[in-house]
Parts: structure tokens; sequence; C-alpha cells
């Protein structure tokens, strides 16, 4: 190109002015081999057609409350206020965080992170970079003490308990998955009052006898070593009785740290036996 041609409308009436930077030093503007057009303008100037990037290796820098917007409707914004920093949706539809693998929300730096959105997978919660809850495909796995103004544990058995006449039979738990607090014993018959949640409680108990040849059976709830609350169901003249049964059980107790609260099912007499399944124990706390 050996040649630099400005032209003006051959109608218009207005005027073009190029005004040279008030400094010494030489500026120079290098336009790219090529043909067609280069850069076009709208009328007041505020958009630019065929600029392909912006910014180059240095960036672009954007002052308080000045915003980068997308959409016809400027919907998407974002943008610094000088206090905060926003992405703002405002416009029709939804925000739409997308991510192949990952999506993780991080500290400033990225050292930490805050939270994480694993595709296919958990989402876990982070406080202070420690991992405390994460969805599972059954539930909510949560490390440490879980708080709320309500405490509320469940816990349900689908295993059989064979028992024979003239004591009772702790129901096990095979599965206590939302207790958070304590855990149950070792062998999950039963749930302890952890240290600071003394309390008024309500407990709840359904306990089912898949089968018994027994005359008298009895269903208990059962805090420490006293029974609290009791059903029992009486067989027919000392018949032998093939049958279902199922009790559903409710006390409300005052109980201490330390205290123990478990279900049970008692053969009362004769030479019978019995299997519990479907058991559950539900524990609120009131106060």
């Amino acid at each position: 190109m050996s040649k630099v041609k400005i032209q003006g409308h051959a109608s218009g009436t207005g005027v073009l002015t190029v005004t040279a930077p008030n400094t010494s030093t030489d500026r120079t503007i290098t336009l790219p081999d090529g043909t067609g057009t280069l850069l076009t303008t709208d009328g007041d100037g505020s958009s630019l057609t065929g600029v392909s990037s912006v910014g180059g290796a240095t960036g672009v820098d954007f002052n308080d409350n000045v915003k980068a917007q997308f959409g016809t409707g400027d919907d998407l914004q974002i943008y610094h206020d000088g206090s905060h920093s926003y992405i703002k949706d405002g416009g029709t539809g939804n925000l739409q965080v997308c991510g192949s693998t990952n999506v993780n929300i991080q500290k400033g730096d990225a050292s930490e992170y805050m939270a994480k959105f694993i595709a296919d997978g958990s989402v876990d919660l982070y406080y202070d970079n420690s991992k405390k809850l994460a969805t599972t495909s059954t539930g909510v796995d949560v490390t440490g003490i879980m708080t709320d103004d309500k405490a509320y544990f469940s816990s349900s058995s689908t295993n059989s308990n064979s028992g024979s006449s003239g004591s009772h039979h702790k129901i096990q738990f095979t599965s206590p998955v939302i207790d958070t607090r304590s855990g149950w014993d070792s062998g999950n018959y039963y749930w302890t009052v952890p240290s600071g949640y003394a309390g008024k409680y309500l407990i709840h108990a359904n306990v089912g006898i898949g089968s018994m040849t027994t005359n008298q059976t009895k269903a208990r709830i059962y805090v420490n070593s006293s029974d609290v609350i009791e059903s029992h169901h009486d067989g027919l003249n000392s018949q032998t009785v093939y049958h279902s049964i199922n009790w559903a059980m409710t006390t409300v107790e005052d109980l201490s740290v330390g205290d123990d609260v478990w279900a049970s099912f008692y053969l009362a007499d004769g030479t019978g036996t019995a299997k519990s399944n479907m058991c559950s124990l539900t524990i609120i706390q009131l106060t």
C-alpha cells in the first residue's frame, strides 16, 4: 500500500477530524494486509463491527460500574461497582452455568474450595476448605455435627431378628443412615443422646412381627433399661398362631446426655418364636 486516502461523502456536510495527541511521541496506526472493510461503527460510536479480538495479551480493563453486556437487550451483565462484583442475568430464560466435568467455586486466590459440582456425581460444600456436606446416590453425607433448631433422626431395619419366649429382644437397625450426631452402637441396636443435646424428644417406633408362634407378644420403646411405652397382642387361648402384626408407638420423653433409646419385641409366654421385620425408629428433638 503506497497511498493513504481519506474520502468524504459526496453529499455530506459533516467534517471528519483526526486530532493528534498532545505529546511529543510519535504514534503509529498499522493496518493489516488484506481487502475489504476493516472497521464499521454506528452513528454514535457505541458499537463496532469487524472486531474479532479485543485486548490482546494485556487484556481489557473496565472501570467501576462499566458493564460488559451480552444479548440484544443487555440480558447478561458483568461488572464491578467499586464494592462488589456482579454476574447479573436480567433477561428472559435462565442463567446456565455449565461444565464438561466439574464446576468449582473457589476462594479469590484459587487456593481453597468453597463448593464443587461434579458432573454425574456429588455436590460438595466446604467450610474453610474442609468438605462438610456431600450429596450421594442415596441421600446426603454430613461430616461433623449437624445443628438445627429441631434434630431429626430415623433408621429402619429390614433384617429378621428371631427371639424365643421369656425375654425381650432389641431390634437391630442395619442402616442408621440419617443419624449424623453420634452414631449407633457397634451392634446398631440403639441411639445415644450426644453431649450438648439433652432435651425433650418425640420418639416414634414401628415394630413389625413377620411371623410368630406364641400366645402373647409385646413391643416396647426403651430409654436405657426402662420401658416407657408398650403395646401387646394376645393370641387365641394358647393356640399356636401364624400371622403378622405391626405396632406404632409414640412417646415424648425428657432425655439426658448419654441416655440410650431403643425398640424391642417381647414374647411373654409359651414356647413360641417371632421374627421382627420392617421396623423403624424416629427421634425428633422438640426442645
